[in-house]
């Protein structure tokens, strides 16, 4: 989806995208999920993630997994076994560490795949990991989102761990989702494939507990606006999640998320007054489940990224206090990856269609656009608040947009985000958008130029937007 047409979805929307996307009927599925029975024949981990030389154990497992992999069932050739082995080894450190090992510079891995393609390396595991890096599946076109599939069903078709064979196809699901305006049978399909190959994995490999985390919670991610496949999943999931990984945070964790979004699932889409009975009883019982899970997992590991901002929708939904949405809001913006959602459902909080007010979502937002620790997107955030209180006033403010206060908001906050990122001009459609909104003649005059292409239909089409176009060079003139 062009990023210029998420103009609202910025916001935790996105987060709670189950409340609002075709969330209206109530669930009436037990409070607990029915898990599928499974026969667990993998053996016991060797260690825990708290037990001494758990993660020199995770390495040698990883460089099993994708070194011993390819040994086992790649495509090997003496013309590029070299380049390939020293790849996978880089890669197999990078799993574990999150970082190239000592000496090898970022572009190593790439350098080494490239080197065996060219020497007619066409392993379907090697190919994958080398065309992702040109070609990566959030920006695939349909002819990447094709060879994507090529590369899956290779993968499906040969002998590679299905904990491998996972991550290609949720890549793959992954290309199909960017390539079409429309979803295609193909992303469910990928999907489902990703599913039952992880499905497989957890209960018949050996595991760490960080790898199976990764891949778990990676794929709720992907997954997370689909309640059916969400579903699905994690009532395969939980008994073996439980019972190999009982010790560690992260199947709390994962509990955790899914009841957050099944209990908003129950609840529906509309506003408190319209939500049934048996949707505030479900919705309730599930959010203490959730919150329970949670809870645990926090007291197991307090490291582990996502859970406060996971505790951050659960008080949004049962809204028993500023403090407590403050605890965790705080401790959410201590990992550098999860403060923009941190920060956005703050801003969410505060507004007045929850615990807040215009002025205190607003001040909020002023105090992070002048801070250096809010970096990245996270300006935006400024503008996306506008846009919701736009929607959330429309009946009884119509003219919003032309109310004082707004402009000089706006206007921080893409200025922020463009000195922040290089002028990123991708969304400067949207700068553009809140000049004509705001009837701001002179910047619009000024900015439309600045855009590289135009996405007619964001405007209206491409008449709608010649209009406006005159109109801002004729508005600005007539203002000097």
């Amino acid at each position: 989806m062009n990023r210029w047409r998420r103009v609202v979805r910025i916001t935790a929307l996105a987060l709670l995208s189950c409340l609002w996307n075709g969330c209206g009927k109530v669930d009436t599925t037990p409070v607990e999920v029915i898990a599928t029975p499974q026969k667990i024949t993998a053996p016991k981990a060797k260690f825990d993630s708290s037990s001494r030389g758990y993660t020199n154990w995770w390495l040698e497992w990883s460089k099993e997994v994708h070194v011993g992999g390819y040994q086992k069932a790649g495509r090997k050739d003496a013309r590029w076994d070299e380049p390939v082995i020293e790849a996978l080894k880089d890669y197999a450190y990078t799993r574990v560490y999150q970082k190239h090992p000592g000496g090898n510079p970022p572009e190593y891995f790439y350098d080494q795949l490239k080197q065996a393609v060219n020497a007619g390396c066409d392993d379907p595991f090697v190919f994958y990991l080398y065309y992702r890096i040109a070609n990566p599946p959030a920006s695939a076109k349909p002819d990447t989102a094709s060879e994507y599939a090529r590369l899956a069903a290779g993968m499906d078709a040969g002998a590679y761990s299905p904990f491998l064979k996972f991550f290609v196809n949720l890549r793959t699901a992954q290309a199909w989702r960017a390539a079409f305006t429309n979803q295609v049978p193909e992303v469910n399909q990928f999907r489902r494939a990703a599913i039952n190959h992880l499905d497989q994995a957890l209960q018949t490999e050996v595991i760490p507990a960080g790898a199976a985390s990764d891949a778990c919670l990676e794929l709720y991610r992907v997954i997370q606006s689909n309640y059916k496949q969400r579903y699905d999943f994690y009532a395969n999931a939980e008994r073996v999640l439980f019972s190999r990984w009982g010790k560690e945070a992260f199947p709390y964790l994962l509990k955790g998320k899914f009841y957050v979004d099944y209990a908003w699932e129950a609840r529906g889409g509309g506003y408190a007054d319209k939500v049934t009975r048996e949707g505030w009883r479900l919705f309730n019982k599930r959010m203490k489940v959730a919150e329970a899970a949670l809870d645990k997992a926090w007291k197991i590991d307090p490291s582990l990224p996502q859970t406060p901002l996971a505790f951050l929708r659960v008080e949004l939904g049962q809204g028993r206090g500023r403090q407590r949405m403050e605890t965790w809001y705080e401790r959410a913006i201590q990992f550098p990856q999860d403060r923009y959602d941190a920060v956005d459902l703050k801003l969410w909080y505060l507004q007045p269609r929850w615990y807040g007010s215009e002025e205190e979502c607003l001040g909020f937002a002023r105090e992070i656009l002048k801070s250096d620790r809010f970096q990245g997107h996270v300006p935006l955030l400024m503008y996306s608040t506008h846009e919701s209180l736009a929607a959330y006033f429309k009946d009884v403010r119509p003219d919003y947009w032309k109310e004082p206060q707004v402009w000089p908001d706006i206007k921080a906050s893409f200025e922020r985000y463009f000195a922040l990122n290089g002028g990123d001009t991708s969304w400067r459609h949207n700068y553009v958008m809140c000049a004509w909104r705001c009837a701001q003649w002179a910047t619009l005059a000024e900015e439309i130029p600045k855009l590289k292409w135009v996405n007619y239909d964001y405007f209206g089409g491409r008449q709608a937007f010649e209009q406006m176009k005159e109109r801002a060079r004729v508005m600005a003139a007539a203002n000097n």
